[in-house]
C-alpha cells in the first residue's frame, strides 16, 4: 500500500560468518584410563579365574563359613531357631562340593571338604580323600581315614592333640572323632550360641530394609513417570572439560597402582593400608591443582553443592535403601552361579576373618571412610562428567561410570552386577543433585552395613 514506510535497507555483507571457535581435545586421558582399565579387567578376571584353595584367604573364609553353618545346625534343638537349621546339611554339602574344588591344591581345603560332608551326614568327596591321604602329614593321613569309614578315631584325636597348631577344622574333627567314640567332645564351645538370635534380628532389619527400598524405588518410578524429577545435571561441562578430567582420573589411577605397589614391601596390617590408601587419596586429589591443559580444578569444584546438608544426605539414605533389593537380587543369582563359578573373593576378607579388636578399627576407617570418600570423589565427581558430554542421554554415562567401578574391583566378574548397581544409583544421585554429598552418604551406609554385619554375625 502507497501508505506503509519503506523498510530501511541493511547491507549485506559478502564475508562468509565467523566460524564457531572450537576448544582443543586431547585424547592422552582417555587412552591412558582405557589402558589401565584393561589391565585392571584383565587383572580381576584372571585373578578370579586362577584363584585356587592355596589361598589363605579362601582357606579362612571356608572355615568360617563352616563354623557358620555348624552353629546353625546347632539352633535345631530349640523350638524357636530351630527353623534356621532346616537349611545347613544342603549349605553344608555346597560348602563341602566348593572346598572339593580346591582340595588337588590345598589340604586345608580338603579338610574342610571332609568335615562338612561329614556334618551334613554326607560321603566326603574322593577328591578330598585322595589329597589328604597322599598328604606327608599324619593327620591329614587319618584325617582320610577316619571320613573314609576306618576306624582310626582314637588315632586321629591323639594326632590332632599333639598339633602344635590348631584351626576350626581340626578342632571339629577332634570334636567329632570324641564323638564317634562315645565321648564328651566340648562341641559347645565351637558353636556361636548367640549366632541364631543375631541372625533373627538381622534377618528382620534386612526384610524392613527391603521393603523401604521396594518403596523407593516405586515412588522414584512415579514420579520419573510423571515428570516431577528435575536433575541438576553434570554442570554443562564441554568435551574439552571431559578430556581434562579424563586425564586427572588417569593420574588417580596410577598414584593408587603406585602407591599400591610400593605398599608391598610394608607390613601387611589393616592399618598400613588404611594409612596407604590415605596417601592416595591426598595425592590424588591435591594432582587437581596440577594445571592440566592451562587449567586448574579444585575439589569444591568436583564435591559440588553441600547445602541443604539434611536434603542431601536424606537423599544419600534414600539411595541406599533403593539399592537394597537390586542388590539382594542380584547376589541371590550370583550365589546361584557360584555352584558352578569359582566363588568371588576380596583382599579384604582375610583381614576380617582374622582381625582384633584394634584391626577392626583401622578396616572400619578403610571401608566406611577413607574408601568410600576417594571412590566417590574421582568416580562419581571427576569419571562421570568426563564422560557426559559425549553422550545425549544421562543413562549411558551413569551406567558406564558404574560398569568401571566395578572393573576395577577385584572380586572378579561375578559380583560386578551388585558393584555396577551401587556405582550407578551413586552416579545418578550426583547427576540428579548436583553434588557428591548424597553419593558419599549413600557408599559410606553401604559399606558400613557390610562390615557391621560382618562383625556381628562372625
Amino acid at each position: 500500500m502507497s501508505g506503509e514506510p519503506t523498510p530501511p535497507l541493511v547491507p549485506v555483507s559478502s564475508e562468509p560468518p565467523p566460524p564457531v571457535k572450537r576448544e582443543p581435545r586431547n585424547p592422552i586421558g582417555w587412552i591412558v584410563s582405557g589402558l589401565l582399565l584393561y589391565m585392571s579387567v584383565v587383572t580381576a578376571v584372571t585373578g578370579y579365574v586362577n584363584g585356587g584353595g592355596d589361598s589363605v584367604e579362601n582357606y579362612e573364609g571356608l572355615q568360617s563359613r563352616l563354623k557358620y553353618q555348624v552353629s546353625l545346625k546347632a539352633a535345631t534343638d530349640s523350638p524357636v531357631f530351630g527353623a534356621l537349621a532346616e537349611g545347613s546339611d544342603r549349605a553344608l554339602e555346597h560348602l563341602s562340593e566348593q572346598a572339593a574344588k580346591d582340595a588337588p591344591k590345598s589340604d586345608a581345603a580338603a579338610r574342610v571338604a571332609v568335615v562338612a560332608a561329614y556334618e551334613a551326614g554326607g560321603k566326603a568327596p574322593e577328591a578330598a580323600l585322595k589329597r589328604l591321604a597322599a598328604s606327608k602329614s599324619e593327620t591329614s593321613q587319618l584325617m582320610a581315614r577316619f571320613y573314609a569309614g576306618e576306624d582310626v578315631a582314637r588315632s586321629l584325636s591323639n594326632s590332632i592333640d599333639d598339633l602344635t597348631h590348631s584351626s576350626y577344622v581340626t578342632d571339629l574333627a577332634q570334636v567329632e572323632a570324641m564323638e564317634k567314640m562315645g565321648l564328651p567332645s566340648g562341641r559347645d564351645k565351637l558353636v556361636d550360641k548367640g549366632l541364631p538370635l543375631r541372625l533373627v534380628l538381622f534377618m528382620l532389619l534386612g526384610f524392613l530394609a527391603l521393603s523401604g527400598g521396594g518403596f523407593v524405588l516405586l515412588w522414584f518410578l512415579s514420579l520419573r513417570t510423571r515428570g516431577l524429577l528435575k536433575p541438576a545435571g553434570f554442570g554443562g561441562w564441554t568435551k574439552a572439560d571431559g578430556d581434562r578430567m579424563m586425564v586427572r582420573f588417569a593420574a588417580y589411577f596410577i598414584i593408587f597402582v603406585g602407591v599400591s605397589v610400593a605398599a608391598r614391601k610394608l607390613p601387611g596390617t589393616p592399618w598400613y593400608q588404611a594409612a596407604t590408601l590415605a596417601v592416595v587419596g591426598l595425592l590424588a586429589i591435591t594432582a587437581l591443582m596440577v594445571p592440566v591443559f592451562g587449567k586448574q580444578d579444585s575439589p569444591v569444584q568436583v564435591v559440588g553443592p553441600a547445602r541443604p546438608t539434611g536434603r542431601l544426605v536424606g537423599l544419600g539414605l534414600l539411595g541406599y535403601l533403593s539399592i537394597v533389593p537390586i542388590t539382594t537380587l542380584v547376589i541371590f543369582l550370583a550365589e546361584q552361579l557360584s555352584k558352578f563359578l569359582p566363588t568371588p573373593h576380596h583382599p579384604i576378607t582375610e583381614e576380617i576373618l582374622n582381625a582384633g579388636p584394634t584391626d577392626w578399627v583401622a578396616i572400619a576407617l578403610t571401608a566406611v571412610l577413607i574408601g568410600p570418600v576417594i571412590e566417590e570423589f574421582f568416580f562419581r565427581g571427576v569419571l562421570l562428567p568426563s564422560l557426559a558430554p559425549h553422550f545425549k542421554r544421562a543413562l549411558w554415562p551413569i551406567l558406564i561410570c558404574g560398569f568401571v567401578f566395578a572393573a576395577v574391583h577385584p572380586q572378579g566378574p561375578l559380583i560386578w552386577p551388585a558393584l555396577i548397581a551401587v556405582g550407578s544409583v551413586s552416579a545418578y544421585l550426583r547427576y540428579y543433585t548436583g553434588s557428591l554429598v548424597p553419593s558419599f552418604v549413600m557408599h559410606i551406609v553401604y559399606n558400613g552395613v557390610i562390615i557391621f554385619v560382618s562383625l556381628t554375625l562372625g
